[in-house]
């Protein structure tokens, strides 16, 4: 077998308008540290999609007018070739040498995206540079084989922040439909045999369509899962869902009460402020009502002693003119010494006093009773204009303290409103808790029957104890070299779905998250050792994000870590390995000895302070208007 390795040397931006981004990789150990949200987890991302994920780009501002990315890497006798790619994906271009200008790459050779038989594809070539094209690896227990191909190579080697934290076995993606070709890719690493010699069987069985029922409940069951942990962040049992609703219920149930009194008295003031407001409100119709009446009687009285006046005048004129000597008649002008005739006049002035007299009289006592009505309406015009200061005080009262309860009573309802809310939110997860139960049930029952049934027509994956053996006392060194506590024994579980280390009778993945990573990073030095050490093909170097992270809030022992001082170890470790290349992404600060090193590449996040991130800074507006004041 023709083996090889390669090396990464230079990842580059490029766009029209905007200044190129990249950073430069040497042999050994390079690290990437430094301030949150600078790019260094986008670097990993850039290099699994150059290495032919099919994953999008992060969609971050940073990389907006940027088209094009150029990804360099050696070969083990020292030529350089550079893969380039669209940001938008698609397919790649092969250009030799250590191509860095789009004006060089217009005759670069095309190698389409995704692993195909017949086409030049970027997997192929790539598996072909290091001596492990056109090997085959076992997909299903019943024989099935299939291609080797990029995916099963590049998570062994570029291992994310999350991934590097996993509960599950390092070896495994956690697909379920893949963890068969998987750990057989595994094999042909530690062995340098792949699986052209696997017959499949003819022969369908119990066991046959059990794997079939677990991969559907499987799928299922991550599906669930994932939603899970989505909305609960982990996966406590039912017990625990059971006695956070009970508790929910519970607080539900004392704040429904205090709601309940808090708005009944809400109410009543309510109710007492509307009923104040339509009082002032009637009032002041009164008052306007007395207002108009008084004035409208006030003219009437004019009217009254006017009629009086005009009256009285009438009476004294009659008696007046009674006691004058006879002369023309003062009716109609008539000699009184003669009759009048035809002349309609009687010429009786007593008569005409009289009738004064009385309508006088009539209208006297009009006045008397408008008056005492006035009188009346003044009094209760008094009585209202007094009434209503009191009112509008009472109401000034009930405003505020209606003002001082709403902000709690608001405050009330949006918590009971919140509860009510979370309880469903309870309710939910419980219900898919219990699903999750259900099913895993049920994929244990298939298990057990697969596992009972699997006969003499399934194959396994032939990965020999001696070999996992050996294998584990590498990872047993490793771990030892950089000081990890507990690391005397190690063995791999090779039990049905496990697939993962016990290291001191503990399982990795039941450890505190820190001590995940770790081991998971002492996993993937480990094959990368392993691999070197037999001659063996590899992909030659590992890019990890964020392995010793975790230490700054380690899960409950793994303070154990920080005393015996794992950090300068694991870096004093990976910098020996010359033949190795290493790319660490961190966020806490690498022992001094090794922030001054040519590969070490620190992201400040400040534009005046060294690099502030892998892409250029790009000064705002209101920058850019300060340095062409300061320049002229």
């Amino acid at each position: 077998m023709k083996s090889g390795s390669l090396n990464l040397r230079r990842l580059r931006f490029t766009g029209p308008g905007v200044k190129p981004a990249e950073v430069t990789f040497a042999s050994g150990l390079n690290i990437i540290w430094g301030a949150s949200d600078t790019g260094k987890s986008f670097i990993l991302a850039s290099l699994e999609f150059m290495l032919g994920a099919s994953s999008p780009l992060p969609d971050i501002p940073e990389r907006v007018g940027y088209d094009r990315i150029f990804l360099t890497l050696s070969r083990s006798d020292g030529s350089l070739f550079t893969l380039v790619r669209s940001t938008a994906g698609g397919d790649f271009l092969l250009r030799e040498g250590d191509q860095t200008d789009e004006a060089s790459i217009t005759d670069g050779k095309v190698l389409v995206e995704k692993h195909h038989p017949t086409k030049d594809n970027v997997s192929t070539f790539l598996l072909d540079q290091i001596g492990l094209s056109n090997k085959r690896i076992k997909r299903k227990g019943d024989g099935t084989t299939s291609v080797f191909s990029m995916p099963y190579l590049r998570h062994l080697c570029i291992v994310s922040e999350n991934e590097i934290q996993k509960v599950s076995s390092p070896i495994l993606t956690g697909q379920f439909t893949e963890a068969t070709a998987e750990m057989s890719a595994f094999k042909l690493l530690l062995t340098g045999v792949d699986d052209s010699a696997v017959v499949k069987t003819t022969a369908k069985s119990a066991a046959s369509n059990a794997g079939a029922k677990i991969e559907i409940i499987s799928d299922l069951l991550t599906e669930y899962q994932g939603r899970f942990r989505d909305q609960s962040g982990e996966l406590p049992d039912g017990n625990e869902l059971d006695e956070q609703l009970g508790k929910v219920e519970a607080t539900i149930a004392s704040e429904q009460e205090k709601l309940e009194f808090s708005e009944t008295e809400y109410s009543e003031l309510s109710g007492r402020r509307l009923g104040l407001r339509q009082t002032i409100e009637k009032t002041g119709d009164r008052l306007s009502e007395i207002q108009e009446m008084l004035e409208r009687f006030s003219l009437l009285r004019k009217h009254y002693i006017s009629d009086i006046d005009r009256l009285e005048g009438v009476r004294e004129a009659g008696s007046l003119v009674a006691a004058i000597s006879a002369g023309p008649c003062p009716l109609c002008g008539a000699d009184s010494s003669y009759p009048h005739g035809d002349v309609m006049c009687d010429s009786d002035l007593g008569t005409v006093v009289l009738a004064a007299e009385s309508e006088k009289k009539k209208i006297e006592k009009l006045l008397s009773e408008l008056d005492d009505l006035v009188q009346k309406l003044n009094l209760e015009k008094h009585s209202v204009q007094r009434v209503i200061p009191r009112i509008r005080e009472e109401l000034a009262e009930l405003d505020s303290r209606i003002s001082e309860r709403v902000p709690a009573l608001s405050e009330q309802r949006l918590s009971y409103r919140s509860l009510i809310e979370k309880r469903s939110s309870v309710q939910s997860l419980r219900n898919l808790w219990q699903e999750i139960q259900a099913l895993s049930q049920k994929k244990s029952d298939l298990e057990a029957t697969e596992d009972s049934q699997a006969g003499e027509n399934s194959t396994t994956a032939d990965l020999s104890e001696s070999v996992l053996d050996a294998f584990s006392e590498v990872m047993r060194q490793v771990l030892q070299s950089w000081r990890f506590p507990g690391a005397d024994r190690i063995h791999f579980d090779s039990s049905h779905r496990k697939k993962d280390f016990v290291i001191n009778g503990k399982p990795r993945g039941s450890r505190g998250k820190g001590m995940r990573a770790i081991t998971h990073a002492g996993f993937t030095v480990s094959l990368m050792d392993f691999v070197f050490g037999k001659g063996l093909p590899h992909l030659g170097f590992v890019v990890m994000d964020s392995p010793l992270l975790a230490y700054r809030e380690p899960d409950a022992g793994d303070d154990e870590v920080e005393k015996a001082g794992l950090q300068p170890e694991f870096f004093k470790y990976l910098s020996s390995r010359k033949d190795q290349q290493f790319i660490i992404i961190e966020n806490v600060d690498p022992p001094e000895e090794f922030r001054s090193s040519s590969n070490s590449i620190h992201f400040s996040g400040n534009s005046s302070v060294g690099r502030q991130g892998f892409f250029p800074f790009l000064p705002s507006d209101e920058d850019a208007a300060v340095v062409n004041e300061q320049s002229v």
